[in-house]
């Protein structure tokens, strides 16, 4: 493989050639895990843990975020507080992107994966204008993002588009929106999905998302931020959402899932068996991965970001907890909220 530079940066050709697997980001065709710094006891930038058999975790994170997100001046502190989502959203194929967002302006990048680990060049992407996450009601800015993979065209039954869809969590309800057929070209939030969470009281506001693909549908976890509810919505689940179905999420675990025990999640069927589990990762880099089998979670181990130490292998599935609330159904329809034609054709 030939190299190039760009920006001064001399990166691996990228290897458009092969469709990588979810979250791989490395080409070694296991999951990995990908994490903003300064957090989770992790220095500034985004932070990739190399994924091994049977959805473990192996080795030391390494800086994938090292050269910062501009041309000159940059630094993995330009990571602070951003959100990253792994995904095909260059071609819909070849190596793993990652889409950059900033929940406190709106703005967003689509870097482009280098195929295998090596760090990333904020100059080999394009940039997302804050308009494609504003709001069209009130302009407020979505709190989490998500990859939403072939939701929207599926339900749509429109042309075929192999670039992801977005989910987000924006004016306490869960939204849709669209995305034209080029990198980074995603359309403001359209379909509200339902205004009311998963327990069935309340909006949205102090929940997160996270989704990993399943045949390029996205499969959800939804958790309080605060009460540490955690909740799964099935790829089945989320397109009956988008069709003015109502569903009931399966409630995972009733407590213990909050930002304050676990600060960061993050989906991915780690053994790709087909069935979306989960990977938490607490204040000091330890990184658990749960095997999801649609209602329980087993814990398959404990792995350190910054030593590399395993711990705690093996564990017994969580029991079910029975719900403290009945789950309201989801509004009856989608509500569509009106803005001029044009940003409609896609």
């Amino acid at each position: 493989m030939t190299a190039a530079a760009l920006g001064g940066l001399v990166l691996p050709a990228h290897a458009d050639t092969v469709t990588a697997v979810e979250n791989d980001l490395n080409g070694d065709g296991y999951t990995d895990l990908v994490v903003v710094g300064n957090q989770a006891s992790l220095d500034a930038g985004l932070w990739l843990t190399d994924g091994a058999v049977g959805g473990n975790l192996t080795g030391t994170a390494t800086d994938i975020g090292v050269n910062g997100l501009g041309a000159s001046g940059s630094s993995p502190a330009d990571y602070n507080g951003r959100q990253a989502i792994v995904g095909h959203f260059r071609t819909g194929a070849g190596p793993n992107d990652v889409l950059i967002y900033n929940p406190a302006t709106g703005s967003g990048t689509v870097i482009y994966g280098t195929g295998d680990g090596s760090p990333l060049n904020p100059l080999s992407g394009i940039g997302v204008p804050s308009v494609a996450f504003t709001s069209p009601v009130t302009g407020a800015l979505p709190t989490f993002i998500a990859n939403a993979g072939q939701l929207y065209t599926t339900a749509a039954q429109g042309e075929p588009n192999p670039l992801p869809s977005l989910l987000s969590v924006l004016d306490g309800a869960l939204w849709l929106q669209p995305t034209a057929a080029a990198p980074g070209a995603f359309f403001p939030p359209e379909l509200v999905l339902t205004e009311t969470n998963p327990t069935g009281s309340g909006n949205w506001s102090d929940w997160s998302i996270t989704t990993a693909l399943v045949d390029n549908m996205p499969a959800l976890f939804a958790r309080s931020e605060t009460g540490g509810q955690l909740y799964y919505y099935s790829p089945a689940a989320l397109l009956d959402m988008t069709l003015g179905t109502p569903t009931t999420p399966v409630l995972v675990a009733a407590e213990g899932w909050d930002a304050a025990a676990k600060p960061l999640v993050q989906a991915a069927d780690v053994d790709q068996d087909g069935t979306v589990d989960l990977r938490a990762v607490d204040a000091s880099g330890n990184a658990t991965t749960y095997r999801f089998d649609g209602t329980a979670l087993t814990a398959l181990g404990t792995h350190n970001l910054l030593t590399g130490a395993d711990s705690a292998p093996g564990g017994t599935p969580t029991a079910t907890p029975t719900p403290t609330v009945t789950p309201a159904p989801t509004p009856t329809g989608p509500k569509r909220h009106p803005h001029p034609t044009k940003s409609r054709q896609h």
